[in-house]
């Protein structure tokens, strides 16, 4: 029997999504909880509200499952799932794979739903999960859901839902009607398949080919000459790997190529050399292509590496904040905008960095290129006849020169912009901005890591201006949680790309000018008018870090983290009888908010401020700098007032308006 394949709608146009009907899905035991991160929730959410008008259907993806032949809590069936047996014809299925999408789109219309979506059912359930299934009840019934029957990552995915939308202002009958373009093929697995091997086969095979390897064999079929096609491979491959540095992932070889002995990238010229040569020595560098090809990047040969700083750097395990189809999009911003001026066609960004138009943006460029509509200067210097720089470029140059454009950004990215640091066994994390240097100990080389100098005389640097750089991108970091939205790493690289030659000492105030241009944009629109819970985060995380600025050594403890929950310090629904509501001018001004995890927004409740400062002292003492102010200022005897919430707003407004030059007669 082959696999029985529908096609699904996930809302059809009636209303009804396939969380309504009599078919049923359960999650067995030996596939992983709910673990969809906050990434990729918004991009799902992203995926779906820019959808043009003009599409008719939109493919998710697919469902593997198998047929269940009874209702799973039926007697002659021992499995522990949660489905009430129906005198309703039911189906049931087993989800082999692709059950985080489906946990997550029963999520989103659960919070969506309206009078445009009929009463959603619980027909999604996890074996011997409890807690899942509870949280599941109540969230479709909008009940509050206990401490003890709380599946944290079922809610924490809800929570980013409702940031999400709200943060974003996504009108919901508008999402509505585009969830009805969305589709999910059903592919059923013939009846007595081995479900435990084919769930392992599923998690074992190769991923499906993407759009950054079609990118690549495109790109390479544009080059004519064997050799630079391997060349250029060499580098893709190597840059692709996100984790770590760019310099460990080539052959020790290529690596002293490349960089030379101290691992600092080679110029372009030196490059162009190198790929332009074939066997004659390149007058820069004593190597040729053909010792790059001669090396096999697969050879089991040991590196100059001694065991004990291999271990080192293995236990060094460093995270990039974004993939690789990302990476390619910014790296062709930098290039028509940096190397080649003239190619303007990508240089009009959209809102959003989307990796779905990865190879739209590319083709862009080369169609560009062929069409002959735009010239630079190749990175080789070749002369005309007259004695002119090469004026013109053919499809052949674009590829070698855009693969030593991604080759230095992946270096600049690596050196300056930040990751985050795995080190040692506890699996504990932290922002982490190192540059990878290397010494020589006998025969042996060694490999350490020292915090990025931004200046080539390091003596000119102390150390809190290399805590500054820290400090300022994590605040663009956790502001801007989504890869789609985080164009200030394309400004970074842009600026680097032009600047990493000379003296960097100004590189953190280039990235604080990021940070202060959306604040002023945000002051500019609204003055001192609180825009509530739609506050931009930079707003907040930028005044943090100006908070923290100014009192170093106070808040030396300070890290910027995922504090993704607007919280009103005086609630908006005190606890009944407590004690009285607050005036929506008061509730919802800049004064009475700020920026919690989503944990403690949940712990903190309705509780008032003086019970919040009071039970929640720790918490509070880690958390955002604005919190740590308002908690301070919440006395026992004056407790938090309006007077309070408006003298902490026109002190908080003060510092943003200073910092941006902004006259506050003008801002409110």
């Amino acid at each position: 029997m082959d696999s029985q394949i529908d096609e699904l709608a996930i809302v059809d146009k009636s209303g009804y999504s396939i969380f309504n009907g009599t078919t049923y899905y359960s999650i067995h035991l030996y596939q992983r909880a709910y673990s969809w991160t906050e990434s990729q929730i918004e991009q799902l959410i992203d995926d779906i509200n820019g959808l043009d008008d003009r599409v008719e259907k939109y493919y998710l993806g697919s469902l593997i499952v198998s047929k269940l032949n009874k209702c799973p809590e039926s007697a002659d069936n021992k499995r522990n799932y949660h489905f009430k047996p129906s005198q309703e014809e039911e189906n049931y299925f087993e989800v082999i794979d692709g059950q985080q999408r489906l946990t997550t789109l029963l999520l989103l219309l659960i919070f969506i739903k309206n009078d445009n979506l009929p009463k959603l059912k619980n027909t999604l359930s996890y074996e011997c999960r409890q807690r899942a299934q509870k949280t599941f009840e109540r969230l479709i019934e909008k009940e509050s859901i206990p401490d003890e029957e709380c599946d944290e990552a079922i809610l924490d995915g809800y929570g980013v839902i409702k940031d999400k939308f709200e943060a974003d202002k996504i009108d919901i009958d508008s999402f509505i009607s585009k969830l009805a373009k969305l589709r999910l093929f059903r592919i059923q697995v013939p009846s007595g398949t081995d479900l435990n091997s084919y769930f392992e086969i599923m998690n074992t095979r190769g991923e499906q080919l993407e759009q950054h390897d079609i990118l690549k064999a495109r790109l390479m079929s544009h080059i004519d000459d064997e050799q630079h096609k391997t060349i250029f491979a060499r580098i893709w491959d190597a840059c692709s790997d996100m984790t770590g540095y760019v310099q460990m992932h080539f052959d020790t070889s290529t690596q002293k190529i490349l960089f030379g002995d101290d691992w600092q990238l080679c110029g372009s010229n030196q490059l162009g050399s190198i790929i332009n040569s074939s066997n004659d020595s390149a007058e820069t560098c004593s190597v040729t292509l053909q010792e790059i090809l001669d090396n096999d990047p697969n050879s089991n040969s040991k590196s100059d590496f001694d065991d004990e700083q291999r271990d080192y750097s293995e236990k060094a395990h460093f995270e990039s904040i974004i993939s690789f189809p990302y990476f390619l999009l910014h790296v062709l911003r930098v290039f028509t905008q940096v190397e080649k001026t003239e190619l303007d066609v990508v240089n009009k960004q959209s809102n959003l960095i989307d990796d779905r138009n990865l190879l739209a943006e590319y083709d862009k460029v080369v169609n560009v290129i062929q069409n002959g509509t735009s010239s630079y200067e190749h990175y080789s210097n070749n002369s005309d006849s007259s004695g002119n720089p090469e004026s013109t470029i053919n499809t052949t140059d674009f590829p070698m020169d855009f693969i030593y454009c991604l080759l230095k950004c992946r270096f600049l990215f690596d050196k300056y912009i930040i990751k985050r640091e795995y080190a040692g066994d506890s699996g504990e994390s932290e922002w982490s901005l190192k540059e990878l240097r290397t010494s020589k100990n006998g025969n042996n080389k060694n490999i350490y890591y020292v915090n990025t100098r931004p200046a080539t005389d390091d003596t000119n640097i102390d150390s809190n201006t290399k805590d500054s750089n820290l400090i300022i991108q994590s605040a663009l970091r956790v502001s801007y949680t989504s890869p789609k939205s985080m164009h200030w790493i394309t400004d970074l690289l842009i600026w680097l790309y032009k600047n990493d030659s000379g003296q960097l000492d100004n590189f953190c105030e280039v990235t604080k000018e990021i940070a202060r241009d959306a604040v002023k944009n945000y002051l500019s629109d609204s003055g001192r008018n609180s825009m509530g819970t739609a506050t931009p985060r930079i707003v907040f995380n930028y005044l943090d870090y100006l908070l923290w600025e100014r009192e170093k050594e106070k808040y030396k403890d300070f890290v910027f983290e995922f504090r993704n929950s607007v919280e009103h310090w005086y609630p908006q629904h005190p606890s009944e009888g407590t004690f009285e509501p607050c005036p929506s001018e008061i509730l919802n001004s800049f004064g009475n908010l700020c920026l919690v995890t989503r944990s403690i927004n949940s712990k903190f409740s309705n509780m008032s401020p003086e019970a919040k400062k009071t039970t929640f002292k720790e918490m509070i003492k880690k958390g955002s700098l604005k919190l740590r102010i308002m908690s301070e200022m919440t006395t026992t005897d004056n407790g938090w007032r309006k007077t309070s919430v408006k003298q902490h707003g026109d002190e908080m407004f003060k510092i943003l308006e200073d910092d941006c030059g902004i006259n506050s007669t003008n801002a409110s």
